[in-house]
């Protein structure tokens, strides 16, 4: 079976409501929308403008001699389950 055959069974989903959101937003002409679709607050220049908490934490992480940068596991950490 060639690589490209795998993917011929696929079924074809509808879109993402919430990208359909964003889409919905940039065609709108009015310049007084709120994007609050996808999740990144943005400034007057449409550049992402992070929380001042966010920029905290990755201080935070990366001022860490004991941060572990590997991947997670793909069902979380172990000890927060076990805590939840």
């Amino acid at each position: 079976m060639s690589d490209l055959n795998f993917f011929t069974n696929l079924q074809v989903y509808p879109p993402d409501p919430i990208l359909g959101l964003k889409t919905l937003h940039n065609e709108d002409p009015s310049p007084n929308k709120v994007d609050l679709a996808v999740g990144a607050y943005r400034n007057d220049d449409g550049k992402p403008m992070p929380l001042p908490s966010v920029l905290e934490a990755e201080q935070r992480v990366k001022n860490d001699p004991n941060y572990n940068f590997e991947y997670l596991p793909i069902d979380g950490i172990p000890a927060f389950k076990r805590l939840t």
